[in-house]
């Protein structure tokens, strides 16, 4: 194998370089393999992230490089010399050939998705929870029949119609795309929340943000939309969806080897893993720990940034709240006989009082702009540190895969498939995955700073107006 030197496409590296033992010239990177209980996660994210200091990391293919492990697979696949690079019928199972060969295709991609109508359902034996409306819809109304059912021996002609899935499918469909393309950055799911999660505020907010989600997961590559895990998803009920994700759970752990990934990765991902990229730098552990440390900077930075921007905004909420107050106590003093209309026989009516009581309502007002605008900032700093613990994954599973790929290389000897694996999995760290993950957070900055903006100027020309009739009303006739 050629000698792989890696593209670095961070800007910032931050933290200091461990001294790892990199494979020899040829080896190959990898972006997959069980998380390391090092990496960082989401304390207010679904389950699957990984922790700050250790937790449990999303589940992924086991890539162990152990010789016996070498020969289950071969075993399980149905011979004990399967060659790399040749897709069998396993491969086949997660993805059709069709989508394979010419994925980015745009007859591939789902049009629309919806997460909608959530609903409460009650079980027997334990807690109550929430269902939501998943619906997809197609460009070719011959694909979307597809989505009715995944036995093909069933004549199906109705029109997709939606599904009720509970907050656990999402995070079981978001684990199994995992296990399926290991390094691939997938979207985070919005917190799990154990207490309040029966309030009707938290359960519209959750609605939308699992619409976000997937959006986003039909939006990222095609062939993740058009993958069996999310096929199931969309269109399984009942019993066939339990029977379903069953059967698929013990398809990972049988039949889901690195013969097989590395097979459809290197045609997923044909122009990711050319030969003839930039030669940078020899040690590509190097930068994955920049990117580590730049990670976990960026994550306290921006959580911390978005408790300080919650905290203004209650305390803004409190300050308008208040106002209303001062304004409803305010004109409890002002009788009727002190109107303008029944005052005629004084030389001086009650006005000035009636318009500080408005002026307090118009401070109101302002104070809920304000707060609105320090929202957009809270909005914008947690959502970068969920896509940062999603990214933070990735790069875990890399790490864990590298240093699993040392330890083999101690015991066994060279490993032929787990180099080739390595190699493809780290030229789709830093040729896309990094790539995109920074494209979308230059994005994100951006999207957020026109809605500041935009508040803003909104906020002015309407205090501006509130102001300019509250000065007209004060003003000496």
């Amino acid at each position: 194998l050629q000698q792989i030197i890696f593209f670095a496409v961070y800007p910032h590296p931050i933290g200091a370089t461990p001294t790892l033992t990199m494979p020899p010239p040829g080896a190959v990177a990898s972006n997959s393999g069980p998380q390391d209980s090092e990496c960082i996660s989401e304390v207010d994210a679904h389950p699957a992230s990984p922790e700050v200091e250790g937790g449990l990391a999303p589940p992924h293919p086991d890539l162990r490089c152990s010789r016996d492990e070498k020969k289950g697979s071969a075993e399980a696949n149905g011979s004990s010399d399967a060659p790399i690079g040749v897709m069998t019928s396993w491969s086949n199972i997660l993805l059709e050939k069709a989508v394979v060969e010419n994925w980015m295709d745009e007859k591939w991609r789902i049009e629309n998705v919806s997460v909608t109508d959530p609903e409460k359902q009650s079980a027997s034996f334990s807690r109550d929870f929430i269902t939501y409306c998943v619906a997809v819809k197609t460009r070719d109304p011959h694909w979307a029949q597809m989505y009715e059912s995944l036995d093909k021996k069933k004549d199906v002609e109705s029109t997709p119609k939606g599904v009720r899935r509970r907050f656990s499918d999402f995070v079981w469909l978001r684990d199994t795309l995992a296990k399926c393309f290991p390094g691939v950055l997938l979207p985070p799911l919005p917190p799990k929340k154990l207490l309040g999660n029966m309030n009707e505020a938290f359960i519209k907010s959750r609605c939308v943000k699992l619409q976000i989600f997937m959006e986003r997961l039909i939006s990222r590559m095609h062939f993740i939309s058009q993958s069996l895990p999310f096929k199931i998803f969309v269109t399984k009920v009942g019993e066939e969806f339990k029977a379903e994700k069953k059967k698929l759970s013990q398809f990972f752990k049988t039949s889901w080897t690195r013969p097989e990934i590395c097979a459809l990765y290197e045609r997923l991902f044909r122009d990711r893993l050319d030969i003839m990229r930039p030669e940078i730098p020899k040690d590509p552990a190097d930068m994955v720990e920049f990117m580590r440390s730049f990670l976990l900077e960026t994550r306290k930075h921006v959580l911390a940034l978005a408790k300080h921007a919650s905290s203004a905004a209650n305390s803004l909420d409190h300050i308008a709240a208040e106002s209303t107050r001062m304004g409803t106590t305010l004109s409890s003093t002002i009788g009727p006989h002190e109107t303008p209309a029944k005052n005629c026989n004084s030389t001086e009516d009650n006005t000035g009082r009636e318009n500080l009581r408005d002026s307090l309502g118009e401070m109101r007002t302002e104070t809920e702009y304000l707060r609105d605008t320090y929202a957009i900032v809270a909005r914008c700093a947690i959502d970068e540190a969920e896509d940062t613990a999603a990214m933070m994954e990735v790069v875990c599973c890399w790490d864990a895969f590298r240093k699993e790929l040392d330890r083999s290389k101690k015991i066994y000897g060279a490993d032929v498939e787990c180099e080739k694996l390595f190699v493809i999995l780290t030229r789709l760290l830093f040729f896309s995955e990094i790539q995109f993950y920074w494209r979308r957070k230059l994005a994100q900055y951006k999207n957020s700073q026109n809605q500041f903006a935009k508040q803003a100027v909104d906020r002015a020309n309407k205090l501006k107006k509130v102001w300019m009739e509250a000065m007209n009303k004060s003003s000496p006739a």
